[in-house]
């Protein structure tokens, strides 16, 4: 895995900022709709985004969740610049716990669950980073989904606000879940490039042995013996006779 993620890495630079202190923070308060409970930056919540506006310069994007604070936030350091608004990237719907506090509730309680948040995320970064060639892309967005993208790292963080966060991402393997998968199809989603070739994952697949060139010296017990039948001067060992041991062998 680490191996392909060096091949796939991304050439867009990722960046994401959770939103300044707002109201609902100070409360305590679950506000997980836009405009309700407490969805405004405090001033120290603004006075926190301006003091990292600096290191937010050369941005290309904006991405921003369709919340008061997230928007507010993205205002201060866009500097007129264009800021798109993403659905997906919108606080975990609390549902009936809208409006109350924290300290009561935990997210598996939501009437959106962290999986569901997962994925309309991961939907999010594959189909930007897809779209997107060599850009600067600041998120701004909520702490769940901060935590979310730093994953795809391997980072556990538990995102504050008003930081600013730069990750990498690779594309990788996975389910509809958007969980790890070498199987396929999902590895047939993934391709790189690398000296000027494009490499993607054989479709047709006789067998394993066979395909990856190892079954002439594999049939000969090479290198434990008969060393002398692959001497390079000689190539002795080729063509060899390809012979099935089983009726998965010769299905193809």
């Amino acid at each position: 895995m680490e191996e392909l993620k060096e091949k796939t890495r991304s050439d867009n630079q990722f960046i994401f900022l959770r939103h300044g202190e707002s109201e609902s923070n100070v409360e305590n308060m679950i506000s997980s709709v836009p405009g309700q409970y407490g969805d405004r930056l405090t001033q120290k919540g603004r006075e926190q985004v301006r003091k990292v506006k600096d290191e937010l310069k050369g941005v290309d994007l904006i991405f921003v969740s369709p919340f008061n604070r997230t928007k507010e936030t993205a205002e201060i350091v866009a500097d007129g610049r264009e800021v798109i608004e993403d659905e997906r990237l919108k606080e975990i719907f609390a549902g009936d716990k809208n409006g109350k506090s924290y300290d009561k509730y935990s997210t598996s309680e939501f009437e959106e669950k962290p999986e569901d948040v997962r994925r309309r995320v991961m939907d999010f970064i594959f189909e930007i980073d897809k779209k997107y060639r060599g850009k600067k892309i600041l998120i701004v967005s909520h702490g769940l989904v901060g935590s979310i993208l730093m994953s795809v790292e391997d980072r556990d963080e538990n995102v504050q606000n008003a930081v600013v966060y730069n990750f990498d991402f690779a594309p990788f393997p996975h389910d509809d879940n958007y969980q790890l998968d070498f199987h396929r199809p999902y590895i047939d989603q993934i391709t790189f490039e690398e000296n000027g070739k494009k490499y993607e994952f054989v479709k047709e697949v006789f067998d394993c042995w066979f395909e990856s060139g190892s079954m002439p010296f594999a049939s000969r017990h090479y290198p434990f013996e008969n060393k002398e039948v692959f001497d390079p001067s000689k190539h002795k060992g080729f063509p060899a006779d390809f012979i099935a041991e089983g009726q998965d062998q010769t299905r193809g």
